[in-house]
């Protein structure tokens, strides 16, 4: 099981009146988060009303702190969701790996050696000290295969006037 972009167009009746569908994908993409299942990049709304004055349906946010019952209202609006989308399972596109964090990772972990080994080299006498070169400067950033892959895929669908469904 992974997790992927599935290729999603909104029924007849969620398009007239898009205020339901509006507030399920909100509270949807809110509950993802809470999970586990997606990370929380989204800045807030600033058309939305605080959150502390919408029903908890509405908000996504769970009442209880409990796994099972967030996975159950989250399983909930999933189903209240799909039923106004017509989605494509048969196209998906698998998620960015987890790879690209690890390699994040590794280079601020580089980042802090590089400031521990200069801030050594100052205290100490000039035998011991230790200056590792820097890093060159790179004038265009690193290709991202999974990025490409992702936006060939994604121009089909988008021509075709179709959003996307983080299908788990």
């Amino acid at each position: 099981m992974g997790t992927d972009w599935a290729p999603a167009a909104v029924r007849g009746a969620a398009r007239r009146d898009p205020g339901e569908l509006v507030r399920l994908t909100r509270a949807h993409a809110r509950l993802a988060r809470a999970l586990g299942l997606t990370l929380d990049t989204d800045p807030p709304e600033e058309t939305d009303p605080p959150e502390e004055t919408r029903p908890p349906e509405e908000t996504g946010l769970p009442e209880e702190t409990d796994h099972d019952a967030v996975l159950a209202r989250w399983r909930d609006l999933d189903e209240r969701l799909r039923s106004l989308l017509v989605i494509d399972l048969d196209n998906p596109h698998r998620a960015a790996p987890r790879q690209r964090e690890h390699h994040e990772a590794v280079t601020r972990h580089g980042v802090l050696l590089d400031q521990a080994a200069r801030a050594f080299s100052r205290t100490v006498p000039g035998a011991f000290t230790r200056n590792p070169p820097p890093s060159p400067a790179s004038e265009e950033p690193p290709r991202d295969t999974w990025v490409e892959e992702f936006l060939d895929w994604l121009d089909p669908v988008v021509r075709a006037g179709q959003g996307l469904y983080l299908w788990t």
